[in-house]
């Protein structure tokens, strides 16, 4: 195994003898590259130890590939059942999750909010905190970013899955 430690795409490129674009549509897509071409990446990745910062890749793609999970308290039950079965498919589609918990505060969702954000993430789901939600922030990210939100409506013209609580 070599010791030069990568740290970036073009440092792994530069080393494995392939060019960036090659690299990057290899990690996009294993199957898009000749499989000669698979395989001198994949001895690489191994002789180097090197993983891409999915963060980066994401914010490179013109279709990220980072889903956003917003909810107030990630150890409630009905909480983490539900993050469970986003994440599950998520990964079963190709994405990422990112979840990230408010702790029923408005302070901490804001922060997630534009955090979600700045990531330049796919799309988001969200169970917001409700009346102490910011509305600004909250409108500001479903006007930049494909949002559902769960559990808690906050407008008619947004997409929304909850229970209803009338029929148990």
């Amino acid at each position: 195994m070599t010791e030069q430690k990568i740290r970036t795409m073009e440092e792994f490129a530069a080393a494995s003898g392939l060019s960036r674009p090659t690299v990057s549509k290899y990690f996009d897509n294993p199957e898009s590259v000749k499989p000669s071409t698979r395989l001198r990446i994949e001895k690489a990745l191994k002789d180097y130890n090197y993983q891409p910062n999915i963060f980066a890749v994401s914010l490179n793609r013109k279709k990220p590939k980072n889903i956003g999970v917003i909810v107030p308290h990630i150890s409630d039950p009905f909480y983490a059942e539900i993050i469970r079965q986003i994440e599950m498919r998520c990964l079963a589609e190709g994405y990422w999750p990112i979840v990230l918990s408010s702790h029923g505060e408005r302070k901490l969702e804001a922060r997630a909010m534009r955090t979600l954000m700045s990531l330049k993430i796919a799309g988001v789901l969200m169970a917001p905190l409700g009346f102490e939600t910011d509305a600004k922030l909250l409108s500001s990210l479903s006007d930049s970013t494909p949002a559902v939100f769960l559990d808690s409506r906050i407008g008619d013209d947004q997409p929304f899955v909850g229970t209803d609580n009338r029929q148990s």
